[in-house]
């Protein structure tokens, strides 16, 4: 950073200084060009659902997903810079905007390093699901449109007080909407034959059999759902294709 001091002086019309003004430093940072670049969302497989940044917006979150965050930083620069990095998701409570505290969406660097052919990214940690980041329902906020903002933040780390730089990035977000639009019974009628029961067939006491689902996702993502008859689990980890 370059430091330029400067002060006003009392002169009279000989320049003889009258009186000292105070001293005043200015200060101008020389600081890398970061790019705030992008935010990636990984649902609890692992499979990326839904980004948005620079290249663009593409797929969504639903309201009760657990996911985890990935942020991306690049640099324009061709020398390498270390810079403290911050990414962190924010949810609608008590009429505002309030910083997540979840894990699996608030990740954090003071040491990475990045110019233009090597980037960096911020993955939250991810451990049999419990770093993940339960996506919130934000429909009450002021601007009506429900989404997630994520804060990324970057500061060179040789002057992080004079170096801040922050960008907001939404990514949208929807209720879940699946229906169940078919029961099937499989009657077993032995070890190599079964049929397909219809609407008021009778089974019989001992008689073996199996029922298949049929669901419709009425979303614009891929939604995981989990199948319980009589509070009892009997599918787990369902991804139910989005037919929009």
């Amino acid at each position: 950073e370059i430091i330029i001091s400067a002060r006003v002086d009392w002169i009279d019309n000989n320049n003889n200084v009258l009186k000292y003004g105070e001293k005043k430093d200015f200060c101008i940072p020389i600081k890398p060009k970061i790019n705030r670049y992008q935010v990636g969302m990984y649902d609890d497989e692992g499979v990326l659902r839904a980004t948005n940044g620079t290249d663009g917006q593409h797929g969504n979150l639903y309201v009760g997903q657990e996911a985890r965050a990935k942020y991306t930083f690049t640099s324009e620069n061709t020398w390498t810079s270390t810079n403290l990095l911050r990414g962190r998701a924010y949810e609608w409570k008590a009429n505002s905007w309030q910083p997540s505290n979840a894990i699996g969406c608030n990740v954090s660097t003071d040491d990475a390093n990045i110019n233009k052919s090597a980037p960096y990214l911020m993955i939250s940690p991810y451990e049999n699901g419990l770093e993940s980041f339960t996506v919130p329902d934000n429909t009450g906020n002021t601007e009506v449109i429900n989404r997630v903002p994520f804060l990324l933040s970057s500061y060179w780390a040789k002057s992080p007080s004079h170096t801040k730089e922050e960008t907001w990035i939404d990514i949208p977000v929807e209720k879940g909407n699946v229906a169940i639009t078919d029961i099937q019974i499989l009657h077993y009628l032995d070890h190599t034959r079964s049929e397909l029961l219809g609407q008021g067939s009778t089974l019989f006491v001992g008689e073996e059999y199996a029922k298949f689902y049929t669901f419709k996702n009425y979303c614009n993502s891929p939604m995981k759902i989990e199948v319980w008859e009589n509070t009892k689990q009997i599918e787990k980890a369902v991804f139910i294709k989005s037919e929009l």
